[in-house]
């Protein structure tokens, strides 16, 4: 008996410094992608694409699961062409970041927004029914509504906090830029609520822009050491900002058409169009913002009535102003909201966007995500 458990004593032993040396040389791994990743973007900047790419590539070759080498290396895109780079390294990883959801779903973006729309909905069901299995799992295990409530004052307290902070930032980076104003969601929880509304986890801000300078301000916003740009299509002039707190600011760069009647701003897939206006200064969660000099008028026209709370609202979808630009693209964006509304266990979201799919699709496929 005493040899039995001196030997169980050893094994434990050797686990926990077996333990102990994957830890290190994680954190070693770590350590080396954070300084590859700086150089790579430092490299993005100066325009010496190759070697940023290189470099991330180099990176993802000694750690395969560093999801933030993935979507740098997503972020690097310029063009249709750029896939078949993120094609290739993704057939070349482990068998294991299939199954990996935020890699999965960087790489399906990738596809949707180089065209290869095929690609990305093939990928988008398997990540789907992936999503699916592990919600079903952690459903047995989910916590109290109590807990819940908590866990959600803290977060939106939380963001707030951060948000004010990415406020200020974003408004040093644009002394020599265009003044950011508040739209959408941020503007909409300013006006109603005087604070952000208590789904909204991003900022939304305009700029008034032409399309031919909205890339000159994109290539400023990278040098910044506040933010890290994102890619979030190549077909608009969106830009998505990355604060270094976590903080996500989509900017949406606002332009006149030929008989000046409207001002047009672009997603994916979609864009929404206003009456013209100029902006104002006011005060938001303790900073000084710009927003539209009439906010009601220009919810009126996203929102329709805008005073009653409508959790469940997809501007792409909802919004009173909205003209679809692409219905392919679009229906490719329906199927993300699908996995979004699995991985989070949103009932309603779930039964909308696997029922317009199904409608769309012509598809029993969607059917077993019905709730």
């Amino acid at each position: 008996m005493e040899r039995i458990i001196k030997l169980i004593k050893i094994l434990r032993n050797k686990k926990t410094l077996i333990s102990r040396v994957a830890l290190k040389k994680a954190r070693d791994y770590l350590v080396v992608s954070r300084v590859a990743l700086k150089e790579a973007r430092d490299y993005f900047v100066n325009e010496k694409k190759d070697e940023a790419r290189r470099l991330i590539l180099n990176g993802l070759d000694n750690n395969w699961d560093l999801r933030i080498l993935w979507t740098e290396l997503i972020a690097m895109i310029e063009d249709k062409t750029d896939y078949e780079l993120i094609r290739n390294t993704w057939i070349k990883a482990p068998l294991s970041i299939s199954n990996d959801l935020l890699i999965g779903n960087a790489v399906a973006r990738a596809a949707a927004i180089t065209g290869h729309i095929d690609e990305s909905r093939v990928l988008l069901r398997h990540l789907i029914i992936l999503a699916n299995e592990i919600s079903s799992f952690s459903s047995q295990f989910s916590s109290s509504k109590e807990n819940q409530t908590i866990n959600n004052f803290t977060r939106d307290r939380d963001f707030s906090n951060k948000a004010a902070e990415a406020l200020k930032d974003l408004y040093k980076e644009s002394v020599d830029m265009p003044k950011p104003f508040l739209i959408s969601g941020t503007l909409l929880g300013l006006i109603r609520e005087g604070k952000f509304i208590g789904w909204d986890k991003d900022i939304d801000v305009g700029i008034f822009c032409n399309r031919e300078k909205s890339y000159e301000i994109l290539k400023e916003f990278r040098k910044s050491k506040f933010f890290v740009v994102r890619k979030v299509d190549i077909s608009s002039d969106r830009i998505r900002l990355h604060h270094i707190n976590g903080t996500m600011i989509d900017v949406f760069p606002h332009y006149k058409d030929k008989n000046d009647s409207k001002v047009w701003h672009d997603g994916s897939a979609t864009r929404w169009w206003n009456s013209p206006f100029s902006i104002k200064e006011t005060e938001f969660i303790g900073e000084k913002v710009w927003i539209p000099s009439n906010p009601e008028l220009y919810l009126d026209e996203n929102y329709g009535n805008w005073r009653i709370p409508v959790e469940i609202f997809d501007a792409r979808l909802d919004a009173p102003n909205v003209e679809v630009t692409d219905q392919e693209y679009l229906t490719t964006l329906h199927y993300f909201s699908l996995l979004s509304a699995i991985k989070k266990s949103q009932t309603e979201k779930i039964n909308r966007y696997s029922r317009l799919l199904l409608d769309i699709e012509k598809d029993d496929w969607f059917l077993q995500f019905q709730r």
